[in-house]
């Protein structure tokens, strides 16, 4: 047990007065025991920790110190006092000095992390970006097609039923998407167009909403250009193409950001007639991710990232919209 035992500096004093009395002050007989080469016995050191003496004199006289050396002076050295505490700080006071110092590039890590991680995943898996990108153009193309050539009809040619059929495009507004998604899904399913981008473009090439504003643009357009058109034997066509074209950029830009807007934010009936991952829209693709069981901080990252699309497109057509809403008070 006296291994256990550690004496303190403090004690130093103390020994070398407790082995002149027991060697009677006499030093060369300290050294004949002890096999050293001290003057004085002020010279004598404690033993340190790690070198308490084995055996003969010097294990006698240090055992017999242990008993007059001060109490102060005393400690016990065990395993248990040794390693009973910690070795170093705890785990929370470990993990708060690494924070602290790593600050900035935890906070950019964590800030990117979950965009990294849905970007990837998106570019890796499936073709949700390719589908989407190609059914967004399809969308944009056929709706700056197929309406303006409809809005152009009926805003050229005085028929006796245009207002009705205007009536009729625009009553088509008063149904909602889903109403008629049952009616669109049996049609698409006879046709065998489920699983096809005609199934995501057909239903929405025709707009009643963008006839009728195209018709309103149209009208606004100074009729004694297409007199002068027709005076110089120009066709419709051509007028069309040379003449309504080039002044109706503003509002061809407004009709092609909804269809984009449509296209690119079409998530239940995509769902629906569009069942194959392999044509699955970037939207179903979020949809599917939650229902996997996605974490709520990726799902989060994954609505932000689609957002920026349909940003970007509107700061991109920004000052064609304006032109395109100032431009008929001006006529």
């Amino acid at each position: 047990p006296f291994r256990y035992v550690r004496v303190g500096p403090s004690a130093l004093p103390a020994y070398q007065t407790f082995l002149r009395a027991r060697y009677k002050d006499d030093i060369a007989g300290f050294n004949g025991k002890y096999g050293t080469h001290l003057t004085s016995f002020g010279q004598a050191a404690l033993a340190d920790s790690d070198a308490v003496p084995a055996a003969g004199p010097p294990l006698l006289d240090w055992l017999a110190f242990l008993g007059a050396a001060p109490a102060a002076a005393l400690a016990a050295d065990t395993p248990e006092t040794r390693w009973g505490g910690p070795l170093g700080p705890s785990a929370q006071q470990a993990d708060w000095a690494y924070v602290q110092a790593n600050a900035g590039p935890l906070r950019w890590d964590f800030l990117g992390r979950n965009y990294r991680l849905v970007t990837q995943y998106m570019v890796l898996h499936g073709r949700a970006v390719f589908n989407t990108f190609v059914y967004c153009a399809l969308a944009i193309l056929t709706t700056l097609i197929v309406n303006p050539l409809c809005a152009y009809a009926l805003s050229r040619y005085s028929l006796s039923y245009g207002n009705s059929v205007l009536l009729f495009l625009l009553a088509t507004m008063a149904f909602p998407g889903e109403v008629t998604m049952i009616p669109n899904f049996l049609l698409l399913k006879n046709l065998h167009l489920l699983n096809t981008f005609a199934a995501l473009i057909l239903p929405g090439v025709a707009s009643g909403f963008s006839i009728f504003l195209l018709k309103g643009f149209f009208d606004s357009l100074p009729k004694e250009l297409y007199e002068a058109g027709t005076l110089d034997g120009a066709s419709e066509a051509r007028m069309f193409w040379d003449i309504t074209l080039p002044l109706c950029k503003p509002i061809f830009a407004v009709i092609g950001l909804g269809a984009f807007t449509a296209a690119f934010t079409n998530f239940l009936m995509a769902m629906v007639i569009c069942q194959d991952p392999k044509i699955w829209t970037l939207m179903v693709w979020i949809y599917e991710l939650g229902s996997s069981g996605a974490p709520q901080y990726v799902m989060m990252a994954a609505a932000t990232l689609a957002t920026v699309p349909t940003l970007l497109v509107f700061l991109l057509a920004q000052n064609t919209i304006m032109k395109g809403i100032i431009l008929p008070s001006y006529k």
